[in-house]
């Protein structure tokens, strides 16, 4: 049988392909539980830079801003990822 958590053991990012695969994982279609969750804040993480990619700066703004506290929260300031959430908050701007 096929671990449907290993992708939270991945060291990137699950790649949201389109709105309506990230409706889709944004709905209850991915493996995260609850909004403190590793899985989740990789998953919001990744629609951030999807809406960045796609020039959608103010939605990406929120979601980073979002991930940043939470991760701050849950795993601490000095936390890779979260180190990682800043860093990558800052380049939104």
């Amino acid at each position: 049988m096929e671990d449907p958590y290993a992708w939270l053991r991945d060291p990137g990012y699950p790649e949201v392909k389109d709105k309506e695969h990230e409706t889709h994982l944004l709905a209850g279609g991915n493996p995260a539980g609850g909004p403190e969750d590793p899985g989740t804040l990789a998953l919001m993480h990744s629609v951030a830079s999807t809406h960045i990619e796609r020039g959608d700066h103010e939605v990406s703004l929120a979601l980073m801003t979002e991930v940043v506290a939470t991760s701050r929260r849950v795993r601490g300031a000095e936390h890779e990822r979260t180190l990682e959430a800043i860093s990558n908050l800052a380049a939104t701007y």
